[in-house]
């Protein structure tokens, strides 16, 4: 498969995967179900621990491969191999974080809800400073 053709399948990917997650976040804002309706899924899962950093992710990666799309293949192969390992990294330490706040009796987010924020925002920026240094070692080493 040739380079712009894993890309724009990873982009396709990353939307469809983020839009599906967004309809489990607020399928009752969607209209797709009411507050008091037995058979939607927030009255049987906690969705939004679930969903909250898949569209985060999703967001962040198709941000990510449409600046990919700038660069060439050795430095997406780079990327690829960083993104595979934090998006693992992140879920597990997601799954093991405590749903509970250590706040003192302040009204803090609970480690969980502060790693599903930070870990896609981390991502994001940490991919950004990996493409850049990639690349600037590329051309760097091509003159």
């Amino acid at each position: 498969m040739k380079y712009k053709q894993k890309l724009l399948l990873l982009l396709i990917l990353s939307i469809l995967i983020g839009g599906v997650s967004f309809v489990f976040l607020v399928p009752v804002g969607l209209g797709l179900c009411t507050k008091t309706d037995d058979l939607c899924i927030y009255k049987y899962a906690d969705y939004e621990r679930l969903t909250s950093p898949i569209l985060l992710f999703s967001i962040a990666t198709i941000i990510l491969i449409s600046i990919l799309s700038f660069f060439n293949e050795a430095i997406f192969k780079f990327w690829s191999k960083f993104a595979i390992t934090w998006v693992i990294v992140s879920a597990y330490f997601i799954n093991k974080a405590s749903d509970y706040s250590s706040g003192w009796g302040i009204s803090f987010p609970s480690e969980k809800e502060l790693l599903i924020v930070l870990t896609p925002g981390l991502f994001f920026l940490i991919s950004l400073i990996l493409i850049a240094r990639q690349s600037w070692k590329l051309k760097k080493s091509a003159s």
